[in-house]
């Protein structure tokens, strides 16, 4: 058993394999007896596992345009000379195959290309309803799965999906970014030899904090009160975000598009309206994807799904 790991995809393949590389790094510098490294996937695995952590499915979401190949920027890669191919997902294949054969992990993960699984999915990188709906489905239809979502890559609207629907579903363990500013590379600046070791937590790796989680939390308790339907009073609001441990200043953030308060009468705000709107329709969709088998095959009838690679082979 692997991770999945979640990330938008745009024009910049390296936003999807610079956090991966750090996490290659670490997983050969724990195969090699590395405490600090070994303690990064300290939850990570089932307690047999020989080597925590490992990669076993990567899902992009992203554009029609990326995907064929139509849009993608050129690459920077100073550890293999990789230069980009028919298409981003394609150059992404390319640079991992070099990383897992250049650290000696092609054993300890899934051959090649280190992963087992490699799906696109096509969305409307602008249209947060589109984006959420497909990231909350598919959270939903891994949620057996140890998942964890890369925030750096593709549009604002698919990484506030991955941001919210992870909060709402509680599925994925571990929400990452990390802050390169070569967008072109493919891996770290900072990693200029394939021998090199990276220190734990590599540099520039930031993970969420609790505030995102919270928020799920929160919006399910809004919801629990009813407050689409009736007015609730600010005693109530202010009795869920003290047991959330958040402090009565939270509720500033909140007024306006989350919620419309006048004097102690609150009201459910237009964008908190929207949210609780598509998880109704939501929860009634997901009811088709209860497992992976069933996601694959609800997503490739939808037209959603393109395989990269599915058990270790390229398609």
């Amino acid at each position: 058993m692997g991770v999945f790991h979640l990330s938008g995809l745009g024009l910049s393949p390296g936003a999807v394999t610079v956090p991966l590389t750090y996490i290659y790094f670490l997983l050969k510098q724990s195969k090699h007896g590395d405490p600090n490294s070994t303690s990064f996937f300290a939850y990570s695995g089932e307690a047999e596992e020989k080597l925590k952590g490992k990669p076993e499915a990567l899902i992009v979401f992203t554009s029609k345009e990326v995907i064929n190949g139509e849009k993608q920027y050129e690459v920077k890669d100073i550890l293999f000379k990789i230069k980009k191919q028919e298409s981003g997902c394609l150059t992404i294949m390319g640079y991992l195959s070099k990383l897992i054969k250049a650290l000696d992990l092609q054993y300890e993960t899934f051959g090649d290309w280190g992963l087992r699984y490699f799906y696109a999915i096509e969305v409307d990188f602008n249209n947060f309803r589109d984006c959420y709906q497909k990231i909350h489905l598919t959270l939903k239809g891994i949620q057996d799965k140890e998942v964890e979502c890369n925030l750096i890559g593709g549009s604002n609207q698919i990484n506030i999906s991955l941001m919210l629907a992870s909060s709402m579903t509680g599925i994925a363990s571990r929400l990452y970014y990390v802050f390169e500013t070569n967008t072109s590379m493919m891996h770290p600046a900072s990693i200029t030899s394939r021998n090199q070791i990276v220190p734990v937590p590599p540099p520039n790796w930031h993970e969420v904090p609790p505030f995102f989680v919270s928020m799920g939390d929160l919006i399910r308790e809004l919801d629990s009160l009813g407050i689409t339907n009736k007015p609730v009073n600010i005693g109530q609001i202010k009795s869920i975000l003290k047991g959330l441990n958040f402090s009565e200043q939270f509720i500033a953030k909140l007024r306006g598009t989350w919620l419309i308060i006048k004097d102690d009468r609150v009201e459910a705000g237009p964008l908190l309206k929207h949210i609780l709107d598509l998880h109704d329709h939501l929860e009634k969709e997901s009811i088709e994807i209860g497992n992976f088998s069933k996601w694959k095959n609800y997503f490739t009838e939808k037209g959603w799904l393109y395989k990269v690679i599915e058990d270790s082979k390229m398609y």
